[in-house]
């Protein structure tokens, strides 16, 4: 008899569970009284800047449409893990969730240039002018996949967390080895002269304890979180983005909804869109001065240095260009306007 894996049966109930839940809640909306409750599935912590105007959001959802869709935000991968998390909302298992572009860009070439070291540009009024010229592309192809498109926070403020040295210019990175997440942030590493490792996020402080790798990429609440100042106490900022956060709702769900909910949804979607980019640029900011308080060594790099890895970088974006479709490479052409 064949043994089932405990950790797989725990999936499948899960998954189960939160097919039944988008059921029950779209059993709700019927009335003019009805409620719609919809489960959205979201990998990092409740206490994460990222949940701070997430939770505005859903808050601001709930009074907009009268109490009559409330969303319920299930933190730390307990509906879905960020890898389940595309196919559980596109096939319509959870109702919404938070989608991670270099988890998505098999799939969506495109998302590659939301994946990679500054693909969003470095500023608070760049980014504020890219996110709307961006919006009906990213309509567009997440509606190829049988989603709807609400709204996204960037990944600020990404630095590397090194042993032995601050890396403020593309020179410093010729043959360290350089902990990377993604294909996209492995070519970066690669343009540079770097040795780019995979290694799982939970493994990376034992990594750099053990030199397997020499540094670390990430932004500072991931730095400061996983310890990492510890055994990589040579911290820089590269004043970059790294990845985003996509909030999606399965286009089935969405076309459940009245016209007047969808309406309330967009309009307060693309409110939060514009609260989040000020607030998570001064969060950043505040984890960098924590990561100083935690006696870690913390630099930024210069304009000349951001102009320097952003030339390094440029074959590599335009090769994301040749895996995508004209729709994801007006994309590029978007983020980069603002750069």
């Amino acid at each position: 008899m064949q043994m089932l894996d405990p950790k797989a049966v725990t999936m499948r109930l899960k998954i189960l569970l939160a097919g039944l839940c988008a059921l029950g809640a779209m059993m709700f909306h019927t009335g003019a009284s009805a409620q719609t409750k919809l489960d959205m599935a979201i990998f990092h912590i409740e206490r994460d800047p990222y949940a701070e105007t997430l939770r505005w959001w859903i808050a601001e959802v709930q009074k907009r449409t009268g109490d009559k869709v409330q969303i319920r935000a299930h933190y730390s991968g307990s509906l879905a893990k960020l890898t389940e998390a595309f196919d559980a909302v596109r096939n319509g298992v959870v109702p919404m969730g938070l989608v991670a572009p270099s988890f998505i860009s098999g799939v969506m070439p495109a998302m590659a240039y939301l994946e990679m070291l500054g693909g969003f540009p470095s500023t608070q009024e760049g980014t504020e002018k890219a996110l709307p010229a961006m919006r009906p592309l990213m309509e567009k192809m997440f509606a190829g996949q049988g989603m709807v498109y609400l709204w996204q926070q960037p990944a600020f403020s990404v630095g590397v967390a090194c042993r032995d040295k601050i890396m403020k210019a593309p020179a410093d990175w010729k043959g360290v080895k350089v902990r990377t997440a993604g294909r996209w942030q492995a070519e970066q590493m690669k343009a540079l002269g770097a040795i780019p490792v995979a290694i799982d996020p939970s493994e990376q402080y034992l990594a750099l304890q053990s030199r397997a790798v020499d540094c670390a990429l990430g932004i500072p609440t991931l730095l400061l979180g996983l310890k990492l100042n510890e055994v990589a106490p040579k911290i820089t900022h590269l004043r970059m983005s790294v990845n985003a956060m996509l909030y999606v709702v399965n286009a089935k769900t969405w076309a459940g909804l009245s016209p007047s909910e969808r309406e309330a949804i967009s309009a307060v979607s693309l409110e939060a869109e514009k609260r989040s980019v000020p607030f998570l640029l001064g969060s950043m900011d505040d984890y960098y001065g924590r990561l100083k308080t935690a006696k870690a060594e913390v630099q930024s790099i210069s304009d000349a240095d951001l102009k320097a890895y952003r030339d390094a970088f440029r074959p590599v974006f335009e090769s994301i260009g040749k895996t995508s479709d004209d729709t994801g490479r007006s994309l590029g052409d978007q983020l980069r306007k603002y750069w």
